[in-house]
């Protein structure tokens, strides 16, 4: 369980900073105390006009850029998910609304939840589109004439991101067979205890899902309209896949035997990542993962899974560094390092990373454009396995990126 890196109080308008006007603080709507401040159904129509405000980025970030696809979406045992939202790359996101007023929902919304997802991952894409379809159909006004439902895949390919519809497809039945989801629990004021239950099915099993709850916290702004703070209060780590079933309320979860050395903590974004760079080259993943391990143990280096990228971040005292980021296609990029250093006003510092990479392949020189400055060879962008194909080249990398970090310490990088 990975807790919320700051709490939020609550927020003051102000006319500006250098101002003596007095602040003033803005007034929190408990949704559920008063009827006209709204309801679940509320809420949960809120998520399907507005996704963005979901903090996706800070929980899964191959999640990004979710489309919402329908509320109220019926399950074969008749249980309604609230929100469900998909990627253009076909991911599926259930949301469930709570409203934390109730005690006996706090209780139940993890069990709800996992229950849902246990639910979905028995659908075949034909009975997923068959559920979107009804619940469109529940959903559209009453005096309306009834218009066709918009298939899955109509809704992913309103992003220029979407995925052919024959891959898209095949990525939606993997979702559902592994029961890959990311799953949000949604609500007005989450309380501690309900941060325990999740802590409690994290440490009985390992999770092959995501699973994070936020709070929606809602205030009344004093010249009209309403000032909504999304805030992620908890999410879970998955370690290994776990079989999970609820029955009578009550979850249960088989895990599988740890690997040597213990589980370790993954996210869907990593996994996702590690299936795409075995499509590119199925040598990669494994080169690629035991030198980052040996990175981040060695010399404190952090990892940082993007949609599509892995990053080597390493934290100096003024700056977060971007030691070079390798995507999907296998492709090292270093210009993010340039970028920074010639912010700084020590462009020297991101050259002679650089110079070194390139000492390492044979042909490799650092390309000058515009902008940046990155290694190349032959006119392409370095493949990664170019540095991880044997012990002298990895050594070589991980000694280039300890000279640097010596570089940055002696020298005054704030400007």
């Amino acid at each position: 369980m990975a807790a919320a890196s700051s709490q939020y109080t609550g927020p003051y308008i102000v006319s500006g900073l250098m101002d003596s006007e007095t602040a003033v603080p803005l007034n929190r709507i408990r949704l559920g105390d008063n009827p006209e401040d709204g309801k679940e159904f509320h809420l949960q129509s809120f998520i399907a006009r507005n996704p963005l405000v979901l903090p996706i980025d800070q929980i899964e970030r191959t999640f990004v850029g979710a489309i919402p696809v329908c509320m109220e979406m019926r399950t074969t045992s008749g249980l309604a998910i609230d929100n469900l939202l998909v990627t253009p790359k076909g991911d599926l996101i259930l949301v469930e609304c709570k409203l934390w007023r109730n005690p006996e929902a706090r209780r139940k919304v993890v069990v709800q939840i996992l229950e849902y997802a246990k639910e979905i991952a028995k659908f075949s894409y034909a009975d997923l589109e068959a559920a979107i379809k009804s619940a469109l159909i529940k959903s559209a006004p009453k005096d309306e004439a009834p218009k066709p439902s918009k298939t899955l895949y109509e809704f992913a390919k309103t992003s220029p991101d979407a995925l052919e519809e024959p891959e898209f497809i095949d990525q939606v039945s993997k979702g559902l067979r592994r029961g890959r989801f990311l799953l949000l629990v949604v609500g007005d004021g989450i309380r501690e205890d309900l941060e325990d239950l999740v802590e409690f099915v994290q440490q009985h099993a390992g999770l092959h899902f995501t699973l994070g709850l936020i709070d929606m916290a809602i205030f009344r702004a004093p010249s009209g309209g309403l000032y909504v703070q999304p805030r992620t209060i908890a999410r879970t780590m998955n370690i290994d896949r776990g079989i999970v079933s609820v029955k009578d309320g009550i979850v249960n979860i088989e895990s599988p035997a740890p690997p040597p050395g213990g589980p370790r903590s993954r996210t869907i974004s990593e996994e996702k990542f590690y299936e795409d760079l075995t499509r590119t080259d199925p040598k990669l993943p494994a080169a690629v993962q035991s030198f980052f391990d040996r990175v981040v143990s060695d010399l404190g280096i952090e990892i940082d899974f993007g949609q599509a990228s892995i990053v080597l971040r390493w934290r100096a005292v003024d700056v977060f560094w971007n030691l070079g980021f390798i995507d999907t296609s296998g492709e090292l990029h270093t210009e993010a390092l340039d970028i920074q250093a010639k912010r700084v006003g020590h462009r020297k510092l991101s050259d002679r990373y650089q110079e070194h990479l390139c000492a390492l392949i044979p042909g490799a020189q650092i390309t000058k454009g515009p902008v940046h400055r990155v290694v190349k060879a032959s006119g392409q962008r370095i493949e990664a396995w170019d540095l991880l194909a044997d012990d002298t080249r990895r050594d070589g990398w991980i000694a280039a990126i300890v000279e640097f970090m010596e570089d940055v310490n002696a020298t005054d990088t704030t400007g």
